[in-house]
């Protein structure tokens, strides 16, 4: 049996939570999302781009989700743990602004020079020529 004196108890109890509710912040909102354009001229334009030599920074025309970053010579010659750094920070600055986002960094003759394990981790790629020769698998390459 319902008693007739908690009902507005209960209506009030109901009023001030709802009343709470309303007054608490809301969560964070995907607004705070960095922009791929603002993302890429970041990378472009940043601290370390001449530093590295980063010529362009730009998303590929026909895959949206993929950054191009070339650089010069100078990535080469800066030190291994700044470039594998460097290469870090910017996939996870395109990774905020383009879910799923992938990058490329290439030298102007368009090889890449940085690989990334499935948890994001850098690999810097070796300088060419290295590869070149017999293969450990195959044996020698027919010449």
């Amino acid at each position: 049996m319902r008693r007739r004196g908690a009902d507005p108890l209960r209506r009030a109890l109901r009023a001030g939570l709802a009343g709470w509710l309303a007054l608490a912040p809301a969560p964070p909102v995907a607004a705070h999302a960095l922009d791929p354009t603002r993302a890429a001229a970041e990378i472009a334009a940043g601290p370390v781009a001449a530093e590295l030599g980063v010529v362009a920074a730009r998303p590929h025309p026909g895959l949206p989700r993929l950054l191009h970053i070339e650089v010069d010579e100078r990535w080469r010659a800066a030190a291994a743990e700044r470039r594998l750094r460097a290469a870090e920070t910017w996939r996870a600055l395109w990774r905020e602004s383009t879910p799923g986002g992938l990058i490329a960094v290439t030298g102007a003759d368009g090889a890449s020079l940085v690989g990334f394990d499935a948890t994001g981790r850098a690999a810097l790629a070796p300088p060419a020529g290295v590869l070149d020769g017999p293969s450990r698998d195959r044996g020698p390459s027919p010449r």
